[in-house]
């Protein structure tokens, strides 16, 4: 007989599965103990698979039988996510019978519109779909996920379906449309997140994502900046010669040079570069470049102070425009050290 305690375990496997629950009392015996059966109990067991497929899956509505499937690379379900995934227009219809079927799904939220498949009954239904479908089907299905999630606000999970389909085109467009306004607003570890997940997968970044990555680091003044800088630089000369406008690309990689320098104590040298730059820069350069130029060359020329306080004002008023509190906070810092140094606080924070 299966004890009491044995029984509490595999419930928590089984994540009370009453099928799995009997699968494990049966084999259990043959198997010897809790913990050999629990390390057995997933989707890629293929006497359980067997086993859920005919004795579940098969006794199902055909069309509930292909909601399941392709919902189940899902991490969490709602109605609108299920019919952009599934091309069902009955799919919130299909969802709240799964749900009403008591198909194993738990809620996640108090409103009762968003759900999770339970980890055993979504690894089982996953496999299955893995034998019914070819890999690019399921790339097709994760790609609708990717799109929706990312219209709907959800970045992160749209970065994982891409990755999960190995659609690497995908994951780098997302993260150029999203890297740097995250790494703006500050979440600076969401960011180093995201492009951690492409070089863990190998996928080569783009001109663009390798600024960012820069940029990722100049925010969190890290002191080794600048060795980053210099060991993309073979990767940024064959990247920026294949994008369009590599004129403003390289704009903005000379910018992180000059503040690259600047954070290792080359202080000269930022100066030089800044002022190179300043020659460069036009109204059309981007407001970003144009306003940590005028943020650089503040912190750069605290001994000619009302250069410094020119150059501060033009990026806060810049930054303050765009909403960039983040900029427009480390403004603030950089003219009150300006302010302290002038004998002349609140006159400099005023202007």
């Amino acid at each position: 007989p299966v004890s009491d305690s044995d029984l509490s375990t595999l419930a928590s496997l089984s994540g009370g599965w009453i099928t799995g629950l009997k699968l494990a009392a049966f084999q259990l015996p043959r198997v010897g103990d809790v913990e050999t059966y629990g390390a057995l109990l997933h989707g890629r067991n293929q006497w359980i698979a067997r086993y859920f497929v005919s004795e579940f899956l098969l006794h199902q509505p055909p069309l509930l039988q292909v909601f399941l499937l392709e919902t189940s690379i899902l991490d969490q379900l709602s109605a609108p996510l299920c019919t952009a995934v599934t091309g069902q227009a009955d799919a919130g219809d299909l969802l709240q019978q799964a749900v009403d079927g008591g198909f194993f799904l738990r809620p996640i939220d108090g409103t009762g519109a968003r759900f999770t498949y339970h980890d055993l009954f979504r690894e089982l239904l996953a496999a299955e779909l893995g034998r019914r479908c070819p890999p690019q089907q399921i790339a097709q299905l994760r790609q609708r996920a990717a799109v929706w999630l990312e219209e709907n606000g959800e970045i992160g999970a749209a970065l994982r379906h891409y990755l999960a389909a190995d659609l690497a085109a995908g994951a780098v467009a997302l993260l150029e449309r999203y890297c740097l306004p995250t790494i703006l607003r500050g979440d600076l570890e969401r960011a180093r997140r995201w492009l951690a997940q492409l070089r863990e997968r190998g996928i080569e970044p783009s001109a663009r994502l390798i600024l960012d990555r820069g940029w990722l680091y100049s925010m969190a003044d890290r002191m080794d900046t600048l060795q980053l800088l210099q060991a993309t630089q073979a990767a940024w000369e064959r990247l920026i010669a294949k994008e369009e406008d590599a004129e403003e690309l390289q704009l903005e990689r000379d910018l992180q040079l000059a503040g690259a320098h600047h954070l290792a104590g080359n202080h000269q040298e930022a100066l030089s570069r800044s002022a190179q730059l300043a020659g460069r820069m036009s109204p059309g350069s981007h407001v970003f470049i144009r306003g940590l130029l005028h943020f650089l060359q503040t912190t750069l020329k605290r001994a000619r102070l009302e250069e410094a306080r020119e150059h501060g004002r033009k990026a806060l008023s810049i930054f303050e425009e765009h909403g960039w509190v983040t900029g427009a906070t480390s403004v603030l810092r950089a003219l009150s050290l300006v302010a302290r140094k002038s004998g002349d606080a609140q006159d400099a924070l005023r202007k």
